[in-house]
Formats: structure tokens, C-alpha cells, sequence
């Protein structure tokens, strides 16, 4: 998205409440509405063990500054949310299911290149494409994820009195030029 923050989710769903959710119609985000999302959202929110993180813009903004790319900021974020999320669990998860947005081997050399050292999560990890439809885990993680954006996206809209729409495309560029005009160049970062 042009105008929003990165938000990553992590979320550990016990086995016995898999068929709870898949009940309840966690599925991929991206087949949900945004009203949709915010309300299933709500109510996994108290069943399950999660970690949201959200990169506001001018820190991500930074970031990019210093040389990383829309990757190794999400390989940074997923790997953080992964360390709290295993640190706050009474036991280590036999199963981490990494939605690969990039190939394992390039996330940990991003990992690895940080300058500032983490500890870097590997055991149990595993990758798959398209998680979302392969685990109910990914996919509340990925709805978590979309609720908080939504309503940092509101907040962002609301604090400023000016619409801020996702995504990115036609009408996003045409807020942009809008937005720059009423705020200026800088207040865009």
C-alpha cells in the first residue's frame, strides 16, 4: 500500500481450536472484505496467541533510506514477531509456518546482513506458498494483520482530515497529488 504502514501478525492457533476457526470462516484475507475481516478479526483476537507489529511509515521510510528493501524489512518484522510470539508461549511450536513471501534462503541472508544482530528464529520454521489456504494459522495471522492496518489506515485519515485510500494504482496517485498539495512533499513521508 501506498499510504499505509508494513503490519506483520504472527499467530499460534492450538490444534484444538482449528476446526473452532476454520468454523468460524478463517480463510485467506484476501478472498474477505475489509468489514469482514475487522469483525472475524474481533473475535479470534481473544482465542489465540498473536503478535502484530505495525512499521509506520516514516520509520519504514528510514529504513529504505538505509539501504533495505520492502523484503528484508519484512523478513526483519516476521522474524521479530516470530521471537515474541515462541518468547510469550508456555512451549515451542512443533510447527512455524513461514507464508513465503520470499524463498527461504534469500530471507535468511537478509537476516543475516542486518547490521543491528537478532536472534534469528529457524527451528520448526517452515515455508510455504501460500499459506493462507494451506493452514488456518496464516490465516488468521493474515486477517489480524489486515484488521490492524484497516484501522491504523482510519486513525491515519481521521488525525489528518483526509482520505487515505489503499492499495495503490489510479486513484491512490490522484490522493497523492491531492495529499502533497494540501500537506506538501515532506508531511508524505
Amino acid at each position: 500500500d501506498y499510504f499505509g504502514p508494513l503490519v506483520v501478525c504472527c499467530a499460534y492457533v492450538p490444534e484444538d481450536l482449528i476446526t473452532k476457526l476454520q468454523n468460524m470462516g478463517i480463510k485467506d484475507s484476501k478472498a474477505l472484505k475489509d468489514p469482514e475481516i475487522c469483525q472475524l478479526a474481533s473475535q479470534i483476537e481473544p482465542l489465540i496467541s498473536h503478535q502484530v507489529l505495525i512499521l509506520p511509515n516514516d520509520k519504514y521510510n528510514l529504513m529504505v533510506d538505509k539501504g533495505m528493501n520492502a523484503n528484508s524489512i519484512k523478513a526483519y518484522l516476521h522474524n521479530q514477531a516470530l521471537s515474541k510470539l515462541t518468547q510469550s508461549l508456555s512451549t515451542y511450536p512443533d510447527y512455524l509456518i513461514m507464508d513465503e513471501f520470499v524463498n527461504e534462503r534469500k530471507y535468511f541472508e537478509y537476516l543475516n546482513s542486518m547490521p543491528k544482530k537478532q536472534t534469528i528464529i529457524k527451528e520448526n520454521l517452515y515455508f510455504v506458498q501460500k499459506g493462507e489456504g494451506v493452514h488456518v494459522a496464516v490465516a488468521a495471522a493474515s486477517i489480524l494483520a489486515r484488521a490492524s492496518f484497516v484501522k491504523y489506515m482510519n486513525i491515519m485519515s481521521k488525525k489528518l482530515n483526509f482520505h487515505l485510500p489503499k492499495g495503490a494504482g489510479s486513484p491512490v496517485d490522484v490522493a497523492g497529488r491531492h495529499f502533497v498539495k494540501q500537506f506538501g512533499s515532506d508531511k508524505l513521508k
